[in-house]
């Protein structure tokens, strides 16, 4: 069925929102960013033609006018909304895992749009999780990745060179040093150089991966560190500790975290980089971060929202500042 035979469709000019709908069942859509805005009537346009689309062919279709990154919120929002669902939406070939070994790569990769054995690679953090990204991204077709340890020291200029030298950089800052990550968040952001956060431990039970950061339009690792610290009980303990790192020049002790965690974080890590880097659907940490029980192996998701205030990416609000209102807001970057 086509989406136009499934929902009416309409501009309503009075709210100045679009309405999808039918009589009972209805999402209110609104844009202040008007190339979002043209995204959406364009996906509009394909599905009066098609009932199904892959994520490849839209991006790849899209591309051509847009910038990625607003093309991979607009997608995400019409997912989050159920407007784009598995009967319209989705990839070319779904991966397959080995009978069996339930944390095993999958070994049947989607069509992608970008070669991953053409990409390279960079790692800074702690050793041993960087060995297990390493294996893992082998057995994806991976064919060059840089592992940089940083647990008792760094240097800049190494640090400088993976971002240089890397198309994605993976960042584990279960190995903590807030000068590094204030380092690294600036680096990326000149080279408008996308990184993956694992955050790690965030408690003796939850472990975090995520989010991806891509430039400004995503928000920084310093919007995503000030919503965390808004949220932390024992904020106060918290930047104390970080005075002490930061005066004594140190990385904090990482957190005792059993290698089957480590084997199964590495296999989300490079399964979920691999969707935005082929470029075959969009990431499970796209503005989002994976929460994992280590002990029952279970997830949550996460929005991250930027911060109201960055002085490092001055970012615009892309969140609906009318909770109240049931509706989608697509704000301008």
């Amino acid at each position: 069925m086509l989406l136009h035979e499934k929902y009416d469709i309409f501009f309503d000019k009075e709210n100045n929102v679009y309405q999808i709908r039918t009589k009972g069942d209805v999402v209110i859509i609104e844009f202040t960013d008007t190339i979002k805005e043209d995204i959406f009537k364009d996906i509009l346009k394909l599905y009066e033609k098609e009932k199904y689309y892959t994520f490849t062919y839209i991006k790849d279709f899209l591309s051509s006018k847009y910038d990625s990154v607003k093309i991979l919120d607009v997608i995400q929002e019409l997912e989050e909304c159920y407007i784009l669902t598995p009967e319209n939406f989705g990839t070319d070939q779904s991966p397959e895992v080995k009978p069996n070994q339930p944390f095993s790569m999958p070994y049947h990769k989607p069509k992608a749009l970008t070669d991953i054995s053409e990409v390279a690679l960079g790692y800074i953090g702690e050793k041993e999780l960087g060995q297990k990204i390493k294996e893992k991204s082998t057995e994806y077709g991976y064919k060059k990745i840089e592992i940089y340890n940083i647990e008792k020291e760094f240097q800049l200029s190494e640090v400088q060179k993976i971002f240089n030298q890397s198309k994605f950089v993976i960042v584990d800052a279960s190995a903590w040093n807030p000068v590094l990550l204030e380092e690294i968040n600036k680096i990326a952001l000149e080279l408008k150089r996308p990184w993956l956060l694992i955050e790690g431990l965030v408690d003796f039970i939850f472990y975090s991966i995520g989010p991806i950061f891509w430039g400004k339009e995503t928000g920084c690792y310093e919007c995503y560190k000030s919503r965390l610290r808004s949220n932390d009980e024992f904020a106060y303990y918290t930047q104390a500790y970080e005075s002490y790192l930061r005066e004594n020049n140190k990385t904090a002790k990482v957190d005792a975290v059993p290698k089957l965690v480590k084997d199964y974080v590495a296999s989300i890590v490079i399964v979920d980089i691999s969707k935005f880097i082929g470029e075959w659907y969009i990431p499970e940490t796209w503005r989002a971060n994976l929460i994992i029980d280590v002990r029952k192996f279970t997830t949550m998701k996460h929005s991250f929202l930027k911060a109201p205030v960055c002085y490092t990416c001055n970012p615009a609000l892309d969140y609906n500042p009318y909770p109240w209102l049931e509706s989608v807001t697509l704000r301008e970057e």
